[in-house]
C-alpha cells in the first residue's frame, strides 16, 4: 500500500510540474522564487534626432510574483543616461551620433535576474 501511494505522489508531482509552463513558477533550486517577468519595455520618441539634442525616454514595466522589489539596470554601450537613480524603471537615453542602438534593462529581486533589451534609433 505505501508503494502504492508513493507512486501515485510522483506522479502527481509530475503532472504538476508539467502544468507550470508558463515562466511563472517557481524555478528549482531557488527556494521557490519567481523570477521577475519584464511585462513592457519602450522608447519613445524612437527614432529621435540626436543632433537636435532630443533623447529617447526609456520605461521598464516589471512584475514579480513573490512581491519583491525589482530594481533596474539600464546599459548601452554608447550614449548616457539621466535618472532620479540608477535603479529606477524610467530613464532618459541620449546620443548625438546617428545609427542602432541595444538599450538593455536587466531587473532582479535578489535571487534570479531578468534581462531584456530593445532598438533605439538616433537620426
Amino acid at each position: 500500500m505505501a508503494t502504492r501511494w508513493v507512486v501515485l505522489a510522483a506522479a502527481a508531482l509530475a503532472a504538476a510540474s508539467a502544468s507550470c509552463s508558463d515562466g511563472t513558477s517557481p524555478a528549482a533550486g531557488n527556494g521557490g522564487n519567481h523570477a521577475p517577468v519584464i511585462r513592457e519595455l519602450t522608447a519613445a520618441p524612437n527614432p529621435f534626432h540626436g543632433a537636435q539634442l532630443e533623447s529617447a525616454q526609456l520605461a521598464c514595466i516589471a512584475t514579480d510574483a513573490d512581491g519583491d522589489s525589482l530594481p533596474h539596470s539600464w546599459l548601452c554601450r554608447a550614449g548616457g543616461f539621466s535618472y532620479a537613480t540608477s535603479t529606477t524603471a524610467e530613464a532618459s537615453w541620449a546620443h548625438g551620433v546617428t545609427g542602432d542602438y541595444g538599450v538593455r534593462v536587466t531587473d532582479s529581486d535578489g535571487k534570479d535576474v531578468k534581462p531584456d533589451s530593445l532598438i533605439v534609433t538616433v537620426l
